[in-house]
């Protein structure tokens, strides 16, 4: 299971996850999640009214900066740090 599907079900369910985050830059962020949160956000596309989810973690180094999740940006490292 993916940390995505595990945040759809319940989004505090990742918390205290020791994670890889591959964010696109030289390394990937390999921490801890401290807080996990979803954000709902309205706009319209295409001339029709579309309300879309965001779901977003904080590492434990930088607890009230947030990354986006995305379907495969996210890997659960099994034995922590």
């Amino acid at each position: 299971m993916t940390v995505l599907e595990m945040m759809k079900k319940d989004t505090q369910s990742v918390v205290g996850l020791t994670v890889d985050y591959d964010f696109g830059g030289i390394k990937p962020i390999v921490d801890v999640i401290a807080n996990a949160r979803l954000t709902e956000y309205k706009c319209t596309l295409d001339g029709e009214a579309h309300t879309g989810k965001l779901y977003m973690i904080s590492f434990m180094n930088y607890p009230d900066s947030y990354y986006g999740v995305y379907e495969n940006n996210v890997k659960i490292l099994l034995g922590g740090l």
